[in-house]
């Protein structure tokens, strides 16, 4: 990364699937202003209803990460990834010039992650409507492909294993994959099928063939 730049370090994945057990153990030392919804909303005792009181630290959350863009302040931030507004968030840091590192940490089974959020209930942690589990994990899936080709560094962890440190299967260090896990979960192969480098470079192509386009365009010579 660089120096002189702003870094926006974007913690995502499925509900249970450990990323704020990754800040501890790995960012907390270096990154200190971290914006996580669950701890926003275990501090809003005042509000008694679940629902509400999740919908509230969602906002709170925006406003944070709005604001710490706005003034240029690198900090990390967690998120489920499951809303296509998370991958507008990536463009509104790099927009702001900051860099953006996103580490995506999932498992290879809605399953695994229902079991992980029944444990971490009994343990006092936050709960999650069992039903929407598994939607969410798709669509964060889904939301990783669309923004590993925008993000400056990506870093793809499993964390399917209990008991294990989360397994580092991917790393792309500006549009390059810098490291490869020779057993890459499940998930990753289903998520980009092609391979991620070949994935990547393609959308490079269609990047390049759309500013191409525009060009033409904007110089009139597109009739």
């Amino acid at each position: 990364m660089r120096e002189d730049r702003p870094t926006m370090w974007l913690l995502a994945g499925p509900n249970g699937s450990g990323k704020s057990t990754f800040y501890a153990n790995n960012l907390a030392d270096d990154v200190k202003t971290y914006v996580n919804p669950d701890q926003i909303a275990k501090s809003l005792t005042h509000i008694q209803d679940q629902q509400v009181r999740d919908r509230e630290a969602m906002e709170m959350s925006d406003r944070q990460r709005q604001a710490l863009i706005r003034e240029g302040r690198s900090f990390a931030a967690e998120t489920v990834f499951s809303h296509i507004s998370k991958v507008d968030l990536i463009k509104d840091a790099k927009a702001a010039g900051f860099d953006v590192n996103l580490v995506f940490i999932s498992t290879d089974d809605p399953e695994i992650n229902l079991g992980r959020i029944d444990q971490r209930v009994k343990e006092g942690g936050h709960s999650v409507a069992s039903a929407k589990v598994a939607p969410r994990y798709e669509r964060a899936l889904d939301n990783l492909r669309i923004a590993l080709p925008i993000t400056d560094n990506a870093y793809l962890y499993d964390n399917s294993v209990a008991g294990k440190p989360h397994r580092l299967a991917v790393a792309v260090e500006r549009g390059i994959v810098s490291e490869v896990s020779p057993q890459l979960p499940k998930w990753v192969e289903r998520t980009f099928p092609e391979g991620v480098q070949t994935y990547l470079d393609r959308c490079n192509v269609e990047r390049q063939h759309e500013v191409s386009r525009s060009r033409k365009q904007d110089s009139g010579l597109d009739r």
